[in-house]
C-alpha cells in the first residue's frame, strides 16, 4: 500500500527544507488551515483528491492533488513565491526512507483576492510510490 493520504505533509516537508522559501515565509508553512493573526505571507497546503494508479498483480502508486495556496497582502509578492514554489516542486524526484514521489506536475493555477489578500494557488499532482 502506498502512503497518497501523505501527501501534504511530504510536500510541506519539502517545501520547508527550501532556503530560499524559508527566507520568504519563515516558517509559515501549515496543512489546510491557520489561525486567525498568522502573520503573512503564508502557505496552506491540503490534499484535494486521491486514486490509486495499479496495475494487475499490486498497486503500484496513488496520484495525489495537492493544492499549495499562497497568501499575501501584496500581489507581486504572491506571485515571486508562487514561481518559486514550482520550481521547487514541478518536474523533480523526491525520495526517503518513507516514500518515493517520481513525479510533481503542475496541473493549474489560479488567483484571487478577499478580505485584502492576495491568494496564488497551485494544483500539483503528485505521484507516490
Amino acid at each position: 500500500m502506498t502512503k497518497g493520504l501523505y501527501a501534504s505533509n511530504y510536500v510541506i516537508d519539502i517545501l520547508k527544507s527550501n532556503e530560499d522559501l524559508r527566507n520568504k515565509v519563515k516558517n509559515r508553512i501549515y496543512p489546510v488551515m491557520v489561525t486567525d493573526g498568522t502573520d503573512f505571507p503564508f502557505i496552506l497546503v491540503l490534499r484535494s483528491s486521491n486514486y490509486e494508479n495499479d496495475t494487475k498483480d499490486n498497486l503500484y502508486s496513488d496520484v495525489v492533488t495537492v493544492t499549495v495556496a499562497i497568501m499575501t497582502r501584496k500581489y507581486d509578492i504572491g506571485v515571486d513565491i508562487a514561481q518559486l514554489v514550482r520550481c521547487i516542486l514541478e518536474k523533480k524526484k523526491f525520495e526517503t526512507d518513507e516514500y518515493y514521489i517520481p513525479q510533481i506536475t503542475l496541473k493549474s493555477s489560479d488567483e484571487g483576492y478577499k478580505s485584502k489578500v492576495y491568494v496564488q494557488i497551485l494544483d500539483f499532482e503528485v505521484t507516490i510510490c
